[in-house]
């Protein structure tokens, strides 16, 4: 087994308002800055191991949504995204 290091993103979906968001941009504007939109996630790594890359992002994948069981990941209000996945 090889030891990965993975980085997820979880974040609101679309759909689902997150009511900090709207705060948080109406201050960034008034402190002058341009940002058009705001939207506010958690990340999250993990360290596990695994046979190679592609198993450790299935296993991390397992971790978030398994069979409509939600560990990492609320499926009906957030998606995540694994954004890097490093051998350690």
């Amino acid at each position: 087994m090889l030891k990965f290091r993975v980085v997820l993103h979880v974040f609101r979906k679309i759909k689902c308002v997150n009511p900090e968001n709207g705060p948080i941009l109406a201050q960034l504007k008034r402190m002058g800055f341009d940002a058009e939109s705001f939207s506010k996630g958690t990340c999250m790594i993990i360290d596990l191991s695994a046979e190679d890359e592609s198993c450790a992002k299935l296993s991390v994948g397992r971790m978030c949504v398994d069979g409509g069981s939600f560990f990492l990941v609320n499926p009906v209000m957030e998606d995540y995204e694994i954004v890097s996945v490093t051998r350690r």
